[in-house]
């Protein structure tokens, strides 16, 4: 059993190169430990590589105490891949982090993909935008969401972040209604595709006082 009384979530945004991760109190909107994993040089044995987070990783679920009652929620994989190589190592490195976390009791409801983030936390549909200005957005609403952060924290624990704010909100929203956790993920994330296609755009939907207050 957990040995401690508040509920955490690990948000993840999961790389072979550098994974940005955030531990999050379901009971208070500040985030509790934030940071990233390297995964070695390019050059190494990718198992090596893969040893070497899972490593981390646990160290990470050590340091915290997580386990039963306590959540993880990966960024998924695009809905477009460009890129097929890099998509099936990102997923093992996803995996490890997903596998790990049910060894230790820890609950996986299900996963965010990019799209889905976007949409319905950053306010972005219809035609994509640049990267960079993707990635200005995110740094933006992160940061307004979450004032400890500032303009130096890596992009991957921006990520992380934003992953971290939406996925909660969720599993926050579960645990009042009483429904199934994973039926709130699946359910949204169907939602998150049409938006996706859909054309519209409606601004940024979120703000710090969002999170305030949802769980008592």
């Amino acid at each position: 059993m957990n040995c401690t009384s508040q509920r955490r979530l690990i948000a993840v945004d999961p790389s072979l190169t550098q994974s940005g991760w955030v531990v999050l109190s379901l009971d208070q909107d500040t985030p509790l430990s934030w940071g990233v994993i390297r995964g070695g040089k390019s050059s190494e044995n990718i198992q090596n590589r893969l040893l070497s987070i899972q490593k981390a990783i646990n160290e990470i679920f050590e340091v915290h105490r997580i386990g039963e009652n306590d959540y993880i929620v990966c960024e998924g994989p695009a809905p477009v891949t460009l890129n097929p190589s890099s998509t099936l190592k990102v997923e093992q490195v996803r995996g490890v982090f997903e596998t790990l976390a049910r060894s230790k009791g820890v609950c996986v409801p299900g996963r965010l993909n990019p799209r889905t983030v976007q949409s319905e936390l950053l306010g972005i549909r219809g035609k994509q935008i640049p990267r960079e200005e993707v990635k200005r957005i995110a740094r933006q609403v992160a940061m307004s969401l979450f004032q400890d952060l500032d303009a130096s924290h890596p992009q991957d624990v921006i990520d992380a972040c934003l992953i971290g704010a939406l996925a909660r909100s969720r599993i926050i929203r579960a645990l009042q209604t009483g429904v199934l956790v994973e039926s709130v993920f699946q359910e949204q994330e169907r939602k998150g595709r049409h938006y996706a296609g859909s054309g519209k755009s409606r601004g940024l939907r979120w703000s710090s006082s969002s999170f305030v207050g949802q769980l008592k």
